[in-house]
């Protein structure tokens, strides 16, 4: 019955896409701009490069998942079936399409073969482009932001090697534009580890919200969403384990007064938006791309070093939570000096 609904459902998508891409191609042939959003906790990343190119000229979101997006100037097409998703790129002749997936060409998305298309990456998260994404992830690209000087360097590290002319242009990070700190906070603790780490294998999803339990702390845990499909936890065990979470795409860290991570860009966000140290727990390092394990420094390791508590969970028992709660006033102006400061010289 499974499989007979699944079949429906995939034929249901193929001839929607049918239709909807034969509306477009007729309709919109002229369009010259293309923003391509992959899911929904990515677009808020495109919001602002959207809503700035809506002022000047028509453009085209497509998009793989259901968002809330209404301008006049944009034609949101939403395509579910990967046929369509892989005939689209391939036959678009869009002069500029923008994104914040990588791995272009290695995947469905994939490069125009009747246009010399211009790929432009804008970023997602403030770490690594080396060693947090695939070997490949950025070299098909046109551009790529950086907004730190660690990604700079890096996109030039990836010309060298691969022998490629890819132009890293400096950008503010305007997602930390949208955040402000809430004054009414109510949460005590923010758990959100990255995925392709041994976070979940080696437990400390169950330590840390049992010590929240036992010592009355609120907290909400939010899984990666590749931590999800990769089964590294699932929505089951949480659920049977009690843990409080959260997978709504739209997470506001400035709701939350402390942070507990491990190599997820967030901390470095966090640190930013509330000018508060985070705490990083011990684990295994987020690593996709294994050629430069040893010789390179990446933002998130000098970060650890620079704006984080190191927390280690085989100490937790004698953890004193009224530290964790309430720094000092010397604390804390001491530590919002240490963050403008990294801020300051690492940022543009």
């Amino acid at each position: 019955m499974k499989t007979y609904t699944t079949i429906i459902k995939n034929l249901n998508n193929f001839f929607t896409d049918l239709i909807k891409i034969t509306i477009f191609f007729l309709k919109n042939r002229n369009i010259k701009i293309c923003f391509f959003n992959e899911n929904r906790h990515t677009f808020k990343y495109l919001k602002f490069y959207l809503d700035r190119k809506c002022k000047k000229k028509k453009i085209v979101l497509l998009t793989f998942e259901k968002i809330n997006f209404d301008n006049i100037n944009c034609y949101v097409i939403l395509i579910k079936s990967n046929f369509f998703k892989d005939f689209f790129f391939l036959i678009n002749k869009f002069k500029y399409l923008y994104t914040t997936t990588p791995n272009l060409n290695s995947s469905l998305f994939k490069k125009s073969i009747l246009n010399k298309t211009k790929y432009i990456y804008i970023q997602h998260s403030p770490v690594s482009l080396i060693k947090a994404y695939h070997e490949k992830a950025f070299v098909e690209f046109d551009a790529v932001q950086t907004i730190n000087r660690f990604q700079y360097n890096e996109v030039l590290l990836l010309n060298k090697i691969n022998k490629k002319k890819i132009k890293p242009f400096r950008s503010t990070y305007h997602f930390l534009n949208k955040t402000r700190k809430n004054k009414d906070t109510k949460i005590d603790v923010l758990i959100a580890p990255t995925w392709k780490t041994n976070f979940y294998e080696i437990k400390y999803h169950l330590i840390l919200t049992e010590y929240f339990k036992k010592n009355n702390i609120n907290y909400i845990l939010r899984p990666h969403p590749m931590s999800l499909v990769k089964e590294e936890i699932s929505i089951k065990e949480l659920d049977e384990n009690k843990i409080n979470y959260d997978l709504n795409p739209e997470l506001k860290i400035e709701n939350y007064e402390n942070l507990i991570s491990n190599w997820s860009g967030i901390f470095i966000e966090f640190a930013l938006v509330n000018k508060k140290m985070p705490y990083h727990v011990d684990t295994s390092k987020k690593i996709l791309n294994n050629t430069f394990v040893n010789e390179y420094e990446t933002i998130e390791e000098f970060a650890r070093r620079a704006i984080t508590h190191n927390f280690k969970m085989d100490n937790i028992d004698n953890f004193n939570f009224n530290k964790f709660k309430i720094s000092s006033l010397f604390n804390q102006s001491e530590e919002v000096k240490i963050i403008n400061n990294f801020h300051r010289e690492n940022f543009f």
